[in-house]
């Protein structure tokens, strides 16, 4: 198991398609090893944890921000970027 971190954005669907929003998975930055799926999830939600506090210090915007900004997620994986986002969602 390992932990990816993500740079996620939110993107929108656009007015045609009923305005709707989504987070964007797009970029993988890096990973960090887990000896077990236990191990990879509680380091994900502490570095997760940590991410928010540096956010909320900084004040910079974040992916819901009207101003637009990323945040950077962790997720934990079985392999580097098996949740990054490869294609647009399309919503009828």
């Amino acid at each position: 198991m390992i932990i990816t971190r993500y740079e996620v954005s939110r993107e929108y669907g656009g007015p045609e398609e009923g305005g709707w929003w989504w987070d964007n998975y797009s970029n993988p930055v890096r990973y960090l090893e887990a000896r077990d799926q236990y191990e990879a999830i509680i380091m994900a939600r502490r570095l997760n944890q940590a991410e928010e506090a540096t956010r909320e210090e900084s004040r910079e915007p974040d992916r819901f921000s009207v101003a637009g900004g990323a945040d950077h997620v962790y997720l934990a994986e079985d392999e580097f970027g098996e949740n990054e986002t490869k294609e647009r969602p399309y919503y009828c």
